[in-house]
Parts: structure tokens; C-alpha cells; sequence
């Protein structure tokens, strides 16, 4: 389960690096781009040769990693996530392509990759399955809130009736003997019809809190009544897709193999090197059976077990090193030419090399939270701070929309006792409001307290909380929150008790 939620993580943390890559020009477009050859200084240049073995991984590092077979059922637990899965690795696909293309590599090597896009446009079927299914059950949701929606809207008009008639009430009673004025008229009834609306939203609060508190049952009622019969039918479509969509892929891999074995001669590729075997994982390659296999690095990363001793966090740091090592194997990427795709994979080991190092770094210091590790680093966090430096060299962290970057930055920081600059990544947290990871806004939270930001503190506490935070004994103990709780106890209390 954790290698597959591993690999969703990588492509969220190198996903946005696929923004900046240029599209493929449609029909009546201008001209493709013409291709910078001369690298960056600093970065080896990889000969064409070692290019196209690197495509060759790519291409398996795709298939293996479009909804492993090893991944805890349902793969697919919505049709959003079906379609959003599916256009992500075909925009990668595509670019990658659309550069072979570019580069007049060989006819077959791209004939592969147009069998993969292929192969993912099969989701497409499971995606209108299961969007079919979903529709069916969140109608009777549609109606419940469609009612309550129209009963607010009821309510409204008749409050702003009464508002309505109580001013010009008002007016016309100012207007009378005492007052002939227009304008005295006028300003008697905006007051008068100000403090009705007054009275009628204070006397409309129970009923609406009480039409609230009832579509808050009915839906609850409902997903109780349907819910099961719902992940059963998702459990049971995707079962049947993946019976055929597994087998398609051991298929196409072992016509890959076939294709790439016949060009290993002509690029003098060892036999073991190109191997593509659909029945070995990429993490039981060794280094000397694939010496410019990248994701070999990646892949044995991702398969092992979050570290829970000095010896697993250990094992951490060294794969996180090994994935940073492997960067230099990634083609160089070229501003402005179809070869900024690899800008993706170079963020890609990277992302994969801090998530290690951060893993490694949390165990060492332990329990002992934010402010024992600012004022003794361990020994994992300037792996982790080294890793996402080098993986916003080729991503800037401000395209990170849903702030999964931001946190794994803003921990490393603050794992290698540099508090100031977590508390830089902390104070951006505001802008970032898609995240709807708890864990994320209550880090955020103990690192604005430990700077002595209050207001942010109590911000992100309160984000937290509201979306489900569990640590409530621990928010009321750690260091980490001391000053947020001694400068601002009444809000601090509010938050914890759910407020």
C-alpha cells in the first residue's frame, strides 16, 4: 500500500513541472521549436545513445507505475481520479513523444510509446462506468440540497417582504403631520426597515440552523444507507477493468521487450541492461545489471517501509542519496525546446530523494517535536534541506497550487534547525488553501508559534482542526505550541475544543 501511495505522491511532487513543458503543436500551429543542443554549464551532456535508454526506462517506469498491479484494492476509487491519473501520465507520454519526434529517433521507439497512450485511453471506459454510478447515487443528494436551498430562498423573500413593508410603514408615518420632509421620510424608513432585518435574521437563526442540522442528517443518513453498496459497485468495476487492463500491460511490456532487444545491437545496449521483464519489479535491478537505470533508484525507494529505528532511517538516507545520485542519468533539460520534459524527472528523483530524507529526519528526532530538533539537527535533515534545494532548481515551489511541496520544504527546514526559513514556508500557507491535509496546517502551526507569529498560529491550528485534526492531546502538550498557548489561551482553547 505504501509503494502505491508513494508513487501518487511522486507525481504530486513533480507534477507542476510539467506545466512549463511546451505542448504539441496543433493543426495550423507555427512550427515545432527548433532543439538546444548545447547544455548547461555544469550539467554532462548524455549522448543520443544513452537518451533512447533512458526513454526505454521511461517508458517502462510508466507502465509499471499507471496503477500497479500491487496496489490495495479499489486502484480507482472515483472517476475523477480515473480521468486525472489517466491525463496526467498521457501529458507526460505525449511530451515525451512529441521530443523523440523532434529528435528523429527511431520510428519503433515512438511506435511504443503511442501503444502506451493506447493502453491508457482504455481508462476512459472505466471513468464513464464509474462516473455513471456516481451519478445515481448523489441524485437523491442533488434533491435533498436543491430543497434546502429553495426553503432558504423562500425564507429569504418573505423576510425581505416584511422588511419592504415595515419601511415603508416607516416613511409614510414619519411623512405625516410632524414631518413633511421627503428626506425625513426616507431616512425613517432605512432605519425602520434596518432594525426589521435586524429582528427577522436574530428570529430566522434557529429555524435555519435547524434546516441545516437536518440536511446534515439526511446526507448522513444517506451515505450510511448507500455508501457500501456504492464501494462495492466501485470495488466491482474495477475489478473487471483491471482483469484486462493487467493483462494488456504484461502484454505490451513483453512486445517492448522484443522491440528494444532488437535495438540493442545497433546501440550496443547489454542484454541485461534493455531487459523489460513484466514479472520483475524495477527494485530488484542492481546497480550493476542497470548502471543507467535511474528509476531503479526511485522504484527501490518507493518499496521501502517508513522507517521506524535507527537502522530504517538509515536505509532512508542512503536511498535518498542514491536517488540524488541518479539525477545525472536524466537527459539535460533545454529552456524552451521539446527536451524540458526531463526538467520533470530531474524533480522527479529529487522529490522522491527529500521524501526519504524527511521520513529518515522525523524518526531520528522522534517524539521530541520542532523545538528540540531546531536546536540539534538530525543527522537526516541536510540530506532532506539538500534534496528539495536542488528539486526547486528545476520546479519553483509558488506553482505547488495544493502545497505538497511547500510541506515537505518547510519540514526539512525545520528538521535542520533552520527556522527562519520554515517559518518563510509556514507564512505562505494562507495562500494555499487546497491542501486539505491536516498534518500540513498543524506543522504550520507549531512553526509560526516557535517563531512567535500568534495570529498565523492560531490560523493554521484552526485549518487543521476543521479538517480533522486527531491530535488534540498532543496540540495541548507539545513545546512546539507554548507560545500560541500563553499569548492567546482563549483562542487556543476555542480551537482545541472544536469552537
Amino acid at each position: 500500500m505504501r509503494s502505491f501511495v508513494v508513487v501518487i505522491l511522486s507525481l504530486a511532487v513533480a507534477g507542476a513541472a510539467l506545466a512549463q513543458v511546451p505542448a504539441p503543436p496543433g493543426p495550423g500551429q507555427p512550427p515545432k521549436p527548433k532543439l538546444e543542443t548545447t547544455p548547461k554549464p555544469g550539467v554532462a551532456e548524455v549522448k543520443p545513445v544513452e537518451e533512447r535508454l533512458f526513454l526505454v526506462y521511461a517508458l517502462e517506469d510508466l507502465y509499471r507505475d499507471t496503477w500497479p498491479a500491487d496496489a490495495p484494492s479499489p486502484r480507482v476509487a472515483s472517476s475523477s481520479e480515473a480521468r486525472r491519473l489517466r491525463a496526467n501520465q498521457r501529458k507526460l507520454a505525449d511530451q515525451l513523444r512529441y521530443h523523440m519526434t523532434a529528435r528523429k529517433f527511431d520510428p519503433e521507439l515512438i511506435d511504443l510509446f503511442d501503444r502506451y497512450r493506447k493502453l491508457l485511453d482504455t481508462a476512459e471506459d472505466l471513468a464513464k462506468q464509474l462516473g455513471d454510478r456516481e451519478d445515481v447515487y448523489a441524485a437523491p443528494l442533488v434533491k435533498l440540497t436543491a430543497a434546502y436551498v429553495k426553503e432558504e430562498e423562500l425564507r429569504q423573500l418573505k423576510a425581505n417582504a416584511e422588511v419592504t413593508n415595515t419601511a415603508v410603514e416607516a416613511g409614510t408615518r414619519v411623512g405625516g403631520r410632524l414631518f413633511a420632509d421627503p428626506i425625513d421620510m426616507a431616512i425613517g424608513g432605512l432605519f425602520a426597515g434596518f432594525g426589521k432585518s435586524m429582528a427577522l435574521q436574530m428570529e430566522l437563526k434557529p429555524e435555519r440552523e435547524k434546516a441545516r442540522q437536518q440536511l446534515s442528517e439526511d446526507i448522513k443518513a444517506h451515505h450510511a444507507k448507500y455508501g457500501p453498496s456504492l464501494s462495492a459497485d466501485v470495488a466491482e468495476l474495477g475489478q473487471k477493468f483491471f482483469l484486462k487492463f493487467d493483462a494488456t500491460r504484461q502484454d505490451e511490456l513483453t512486445h517492448a521487450g522484443k522491440v528494444v532487444a532488437g535495438l540493442a545491437g545497433k546501440y550496443q545496449w547489454s542484454a541485461e541492461e534493455c531487459e523489460l521483464d513484466p514479472a520483475r519489479p524495477a527494485s530488484k535491478w542492481t546497480k550493476e545489471a542497470r548502471p543507467r537505470d535511474p528509476f531503479r533508484a526511485k522504484q527501490a525507494a518507493q518499496a521501502l517501509p517508513p522507517p521506524k529505528d535507527r537502522e530504517g532511517a538509515d536505509r532512508c538516507v542512503a536511498a535518498a542519496k542514491e536517488c540524488l545520485a541518479v539525477v545525472n542519468l536524466v537527459p539535460p533539460a533545454q529552456a524552451k525546446s521539446t527536451s524540458e520534459v526531463y526538467r520533470f524527472y530531474r524533480a522527479l528523483f529529487c522529490g522522491q530523494a527529500g521524501q526519504q530524507a524527511n521520513a529518515a529526519a522525523a524518526e531520528q528526532i522522534g517524539a521530541a517535536g520542532f523545538k528540540v530538533a531546531n536546536a540539534k539537527a538530525p543527522p537526516a535533515a541536510a540530506t532532506a534541506v539538500a534534496a528539495w534545494e536542488r528539486y526547486s532548481t528545476y520546479e519553483s515551489d509558488t506553482k505547488d497550487g495544493r502545497g505538497v511541496v511547500l510541506h515537505y520544504r518547510l519540514l526539512a527546514c525545520v528538521y535542520a534547525g533552520k527556522l527562519p526559513q520554515a517559518y518563510g514556508f509556514a507564512k505562505k500557507a494562507s495562500g494555499v488553501t487546497q491542501n486539505l491535509n491536516p498534518e500540513f496546517w498543524y506543522d504550520a502551526a507549531r512553526v509560526c508559534s516557535l517563531s512567535g507569529d500568534v495570529p498565523n498560529a492560531l490560523f493554521c491550528l484552526r485549518r487543521a482542526v476543521g479538517l480533522g485534526l486527531k491530535k488534540m492531546d498532543e496540540a495541548r502538550a507539545t513545546p512546539d505550541l507554548d507560545t500560541l498557548r500563553l499569548k492567546d489561551p482563549v483562542g487556543f482553547n476555542a480551537v482545541t475544543a472544536g469552537r
